[in-house]
């Protein structure tokens, strides 16, 4: 009796969380039956009150993902927040530091990026999904070769550009535009390919209405990344494991690449030159940044370990470095300061 009143009590207080859980699950009957049970459940927890201690701690802690947008709004008619150019040029960047690769990105221009100071320094945030928060981590201690820096990172677990009812990631890039950040690394798509409503309409994954939708929200982000004169980095989706999922993430990087090409400040970092075997294909195991064979992904197929974060942390870094005004050579450096110290003595 003392253990069901606990599990009772329990479900009441973390309704909210519960509810939330069964929201994230696919569309279908099994989801239904999910909404069905906990929403009644949550209903009881509001009437009795038993919610609100966990629900304000949750939000005092900023894990409050609720927005007052309508999270099924359509972004496929909306008019483009910035202007676009359809210029663009493929370039092959030097890869990792401690080893030879080839790192495909779409560079549309000459990107310029600040170096910071000791009194300014360079403002980097890196977030997204579940799979950006191995590359955060990892960017976030390797961030040396940038000068000094701040790294801000952001990952939420099971969320995307998809389920917008499960975390609003759009409105979070709209209020990230306003701060003053230098450049913005994020990661989408894991967790995207699955059905999604648009107001009173479910599309099937990669169906027309579903592409249509999907790239619109990538073109929002991208221009929220972007915007304020800042550069954005968007990191493509890596092969995985399971031929199924595989083929459907090749078509999510198509759409990616498709609205990364009408931005000149948005810069698409293909994984799988760093990620893929030689053919490009999933591949477990793979040189590292020290040049030995590691193990790059995680047991479930999809996510990396931290070899494999570390690898495209540093051919994001690298990239940055490239785009950053050169440093003074110290041998010149030192002869200029040899002859004013000369001059300044002779006068």
């Amino acid at each position: 009796m003392v253990g069901f009143v606990s599990l009772t009590l329990a479900m009441l207080l973390n309704s909210g969380a519960l509810l939330n859980g069964a929201e994230t699950k696919p569309f279908g009957a099994s989801r239904d039956r999910s909404m069905g049970w906990w929403g009644a459940v949550n209903d009881v927890a509001n009437f009795l009150s038993l919610n609100r201690p966990r629900d304000g701690l949750a939000a005092a802690l900023g894990h409050d993902a609720d927005s007052s947008l309508d999270p099924t709004r359509s972004f496929a008619d909306s008019d483009p927040t910035s202007t676009q150019q359809d210029v663009t040029t493929q370039v092959t960047e030097p890869g990792v530091r401690e080893r030879v690769m080839e790192t495909t990105t779409t560079v549309p221009e000459r990107v310029e990026i600040r170096r910071g100071t000791q009194e300014d320094p360079l403002r980097v945030w890196v977030g997204g999904d579940s799979m950006s928060k191995d590359v955060a981590a990892s960017f976030a201690q390797r961030v040396d070769p940038l000068g000094p820096a701040v790294v801000d990172t952001e990952g939420r677990v099971v969320s995307g550009l998809n389920r917008l009812d499960y975390f609003d990631w759009i409105g979070r890039l709209t209020e990230l535009a306003a701060q003053p950040y230098d450049v913005m690394v994020a990661m989408f798509g894991a967790n995207d390919l699955q059905g999604m409503q648009v107001g009173d309409e479910v599309f099937e994954v990669l169906s027309d209405g579903w592409k249509k939708e999907y790239a619109a929200r990538v073109g929002v982000a991208m221009d929220q990344l972007s915007t304020n004169g800042r550069v954005a980095y968007w990191i493509g989706l890596p092969p995985m494991r399971s031929p199924e999922f595989n083929a459907k993430v090749q078509e999510l990087n198509e759409l990616i690449e498709t609205e990364a090409e009408k931005r000149p400040r948005v810069i698409l970092l293909d994984t799988t030159p760093l990620l893929g075997d030689s053919g490009g294909a999933y591949t477990e195991f793979g040189p590292g940044t020290d040049g030995e064979s590691h193990e790059l992904r995680q047991a479930d197929g999809i996510h990396l370990s931290l070899w494999g974060a570390n690898l495209v942390a540093d051919a994001v870094i690298d990239n940055i470095v490239e785009h950053q005004p050169a440093l003074p050579d110290p041998t010149t450096s030192t002869v200029v300061a040899a002859q004013a110290k000369a001059v300044t003595t002779t006068t």
